[in-house]
């Protein structure tokens, strides 16, 4: 929240008794002042126009009326019309300049306008009339904190309370300097103070709200945005914050309200609008969204985190160029803005432009060289563009900044497993390190030590728990609902614990074949592992490894008292608490029991079940003797590395009328393209000989096929 800058009190008018015959001077005199009295009553009920109408008549009748240029500019401060108002203020002080609340009224409008040195300079003027002047004092703090003057601020402050002990407003002012210094417990100490000389102050509890908002004390924080509303409703600020209270703990319909309310104080509130287009954004109410943020750039044209979410909606509505345009016009106005060149980043990504997508990631590492994520979008890129040891020395970047950021550390494993770029004892030592990395020695000492009732007597059927966050229209669920299907009900309960919202009319045909579906992704790994060992499950199935939407935090906690690894990942998972990998003799034969930190679970027939889709085009194919040989491969793109490329161009040499078709979305990518091109050329293969198609041509499964 932004500093609330004191109004002092105005100069009371004393208007003097009419004597019976009065010169024309002293009648106009008169006539001003009583207008100006009548006006003040206006003034001070909230009645601003009719109030200013007065003013004005008083300067008619007497056009060098201290008092009114006095008061209409303290009338157009509250209007928010300060360059207005520093006209009418600079009159004031040419007619009376030793009346020190004008060059505080002065500051206070040259502080709205962010003018902070020149708003200095008149609390200064306005201390060297009156010494001991507390609001001079403490509207100087502000200055000095804007200026991030910070320890000059403090003092300030506390002069400030030095001539009025029981100053509040003086200790809120200076709880918010406080935690821009980080002390956010002096901070607590001011408001709470603030609070015990005026317990009906609104304002630090507003502002104590936010602190514990930080400090994740979710009750407290709400109860003190409640006192702040109960004892002004009609103050939108402290509707708003709630508003961000309710969106953390993502109660977003009731975040809403919060913000619709601010709004009916305040329809200029633009950074309420801001925030209700994310609201609205998290409940997937697009197009209402980006109306929300396109008003909050109305009222405010200069607004870049505006113009950034205002991108992201419309990425999310697919109108990428129009996205684009949205983000570059966040950029000039503020350059320096990460988030904004992060979202750009992401754009492009989407839109296969790797180099420039690689640029935007670059600039917000130039921008906070300390801050991981752009470290780790960086090392997305590079593995898009077929660079995977570059990016895993991003990810490390990331890590190094982050040692909890837990997403670097899957996709180090991940891009390590299906890329071959470093052998497979080196592998298993980075996924034994993952479990050391993101549990401390307690965590893993009670997984070690965690022992579970044997019950099986007392149940009727086996309870099998299989974990994923694949249960949609992803490969994963290619493979896993005929297992699901064919299962022996009448021996075995299924528990699918999904860790995706995500859902489409795959997920709905998963949910029909188990008997319990449980969500898990707005859980803990803690509370997780707690829910699997209160539903008794005997043997826990991870099907995701670490690909995206994975829990493998659970398993590391030991939920379950037989663990094991089926189907969705390559490779070792690592995992002390993870007993076995269940493969086949082909797939994993005995002398790859060396590679895994699991024993091996070799199934008496293939490994896998697969049933096509009933929507499978029939193949077009047939026999042709005259045509060419067309031989494909569909697959990641930083899979097709030098060794790859190499075997194929001798199996193209082989078959000097083949032609090799490659798929995959990262081909859109035209740097990409030509990198395929180069690295055949090297083995004297032409591009003729090589078909390259951009998988994101053919969203549809169908199409593809």
């Amino acid at each position: 929240m932004s500093p609330r800058l004191k109004i002092p009190a105005q100069q009371k008018l004393k208007l003097k008794k009419s004597p019976i015959n009065y010169h024309n001077k002293d009648i106009s005199q008169a006539v001003a002042e009583k207008k100006i009295a009548e006006g003040y009553k206006l003034h001070k009920s909230g009645n601003l126009i009719e109030a200013r109408k007065l003013y004005e008549d008083a300067l008619k009748i007497q056009a060098d009326n201290f008092s009114a240029f006095q008061l209409i500019g303290i009338l157009l401060i509250q209007e928010g019309k300060n360059l207005e108002s520093i006209n009418f203020l600079d009159k004031a002080v040419q007619i009376n300049p030793n009346f020190a609340p004008c060059y505080i009224n002065r500051g206070i409008a040259l502080h709205a306008l962010k003018r902070f040195d020149e708003a200095l300079v008149n609390y200064d003027k306005a201390i060297n009339i009156q010494s001991d002047y507390p609001e001079a004092f403490s509207n100087r703090g502000l200055a000095l904190a804007a200026l991030k003057k910070f320890d000059h601020a403090l003092v300030s402050y506390d002069l400030a309370i030095r001539a009025r002990p029981n100053y509040a407003d003086a200790y809120n002012n200076k709880g918010l300097t406080f935690l821009a210094l980080k002390q956010k417990n002096e901070a607590l100490a001011s408001y709470q103070k603030a609070i015990e000389i005026n317990p009906e102050y609104a304002d630090p509890y507003l502002n104590r709200g936010n602190i514990l908002l930080e400090l994740n004390e979710y009750d407290q924080a709400l109860a003190n945005y409640n006192q702040a509303i109960r004892i002004k409703p009609n103050f939108a600020e402290a509707h708003y914050c709630k508003g961000n209270l309710l969106q953390e703990l993502n109660k977003h319909e009731e975040a809403l309200l919060s913000y619709e309310l601010a709004l009916k104080i305040n329809i200029s509130y633009a950074d309420a609008f801001l925030n209700r287009g994310s609201a609205l954004q998290k409940l997937k109410r697009y197009d209402e969204a980006l109306h929300s943020y396109n008003q909050a750039i109305r009222i405010d044209s200069e607004y870049a985190k505006a113009y950034s979410n205002r991108g992201v909606v419309l990425k999310d509505l697919k109108r990428y160029d129009e996205a684009l345009s949205s983000y570059d016009q966040s950029i000039k106005i503020q350059p320096d803005y990460a988030k904004v060149h992060s979202n750009r980043g992401g754009l492009l990504l989407i839109l296969k432009r790797l180099d420039e997508a690689l640029t935007s990631f670059e600039k917000v590492i130039s921008i906070e060289p300390n801050e991981a994520q752009g470290y780790f979008d960086r090392g997305v890129v590079l593995n898009d563009k077929g660079l995977p040891s570059e990016a895993i020395n991003s990810y490390r970047q990331a890590l190094s900044l982050d040692p909890k950021y837990i997403e670097a550390r899957n996709n180090i494993l991940f891009v390590q497993s299906y890329t071959g770029i470093c052998n497979p004892s080196a592998y298993l030592d980075e996924a034994r390190k993952w479990e050391v990395e993101t549990l401390n020695i307690d965590n893993r000492r009670s997984a070690r030590e965690r022992t579970f009732e044997k019950n099986l007597i007392a149940k009727k059927r086996l309870r099998v728990g299989y974990v994923s966050g694949d249960y949609y229209d992803h490969s994963i669920s290619f493979f896993v609902e005929e297992l699901f299907r064919h299962h022996d009900r009448n021996r075995v309960e299924i528990f699918a614990y999904t860790n995706n919202v995500n859902e489409d009319n795959k997920t709905k045909r998963l949910k029909t074949l188990v008997d319990y579906w449980v969500p898990i992704y707005d859980e803990s790994d803690e509370d997780v592992r707690d829910r699997i060992e209160a539903d008794q499950i005997d043997v826990l199935i991870d099907l995701s490894g670490y690909t995206a939407f994975n829990r493998m935090g659970v398993f590391a906690r030991r939920a379950a008292p037989v663990q094991a690894h089926y189907l969705g990942y390559a490779a070792s998972t690592g995992l002390t608490e993870m007993d076995y990998w269940i493969g086949d003799e082909l797939l994993t034969p005995p002398a790859l029991r060396d590679h895994f930190q699991e024993e091996l679970w070799c199934l008496p027939r293939v490994w896998i079940s697969y049933k096509p889709e009933i929507l499978a085009p029939d193949p077009k194919w047939s026999a042709n003797q005259a045509a060419s040989i067309c031989i494909g491969s569909f697959n990641e793109f930083a899979k097709l590395n030098s060794a790859t490329i190499s075997l194929w161009a001798k199996v193209l040499h082989a078959m000097p009328d083949a032609k090799l078709l490659l798929k995959t979305k990262k081909l859109g990518d035209l740097g990409n393209r030509q990198k395929i091109f180069d690295s055949f050329l090297k083995h004297r293969i032409i591009s003729d000989r090589i078909e390259l198609q951009d998988g994101s041509t053919t969203p549809a499964w169908s199409d593809h096929m």
